[in-house]
């Protein structure tokens, strides 16, 4: 198996113990989730990581060119956000549908401590509302999912590149 499928298919498995993690200890109701939820980007970093690396040892017979590189990083992210997206919409439908309300919740205290009027935040709740379904926060994820991992690629790429000094001349 290509290390960057393997190390995708990790990715994802890692990303589900992690939210369910995260819903056991209740971490996903704290205030800060979106914080503490970026620990769990650490681990794809790191699978890319380990994937450019077992394709520059394995197949690339020690090098690994930037677009070869940027390839396999983005795949475990693509892979793992997929897996994990798959997850979240179950978790959003069956685990935790109440998640969502409490979403909600959160933005209209936001709202409220920046001073809007009840009024308005009726209003922009409403407007939010219609992207708060299990599916719109999926296909979202998946944009930004795609982002990110495009992102992580390009850094994870630009540091672990080694390309064939013969190659580049």
């Amino acid at each position: 198996m290509k290390p960057s499928i393997r190390f995708g298919l990790i990715n994802g498995g890692v990303g589900i113990i992690w939210s369910l993690l995260m819903y056991v200890t209740t971490l996903n109701r704290n205030p800060s989730f979106q914080w503490i939820n970026m620990i769990g980007l650490a681990f794809t970093i790191m699978f890319m990581v380990m994937a450019i690396n077992e394709y520059r040892t394995k197949i690339g017979n020690g090098w690994v060119s930037f677009g070869a590189a940027f390839k396999q990083a983005f795949i475990v992210g693509l892979i793992g956000s997929v897996i994990g997206l798959s997850f979240y919409y179950v978790y959003l439908t069956a685990i935790d549908p109440g998640f969502i309300e409490f979403q909600m919740q959160m933005q209209v205290d936001r709202l409220a401590e920046s001073g809007m009027s009840e009024e308005a935040i009726t209003k922009q709740v409403e407007q939010i509302g219609k992207f708060m379904t299990p599916g719109m926060q999926v296909i979202f994820g998946m944009v930004f999912s795609l982002f990110i991992s495009a992102v992580f690629a390009l850094i994870v790429a630009a540091i672990k590149k080694h390309p064939n000094p013969e190659e580049i001349a």
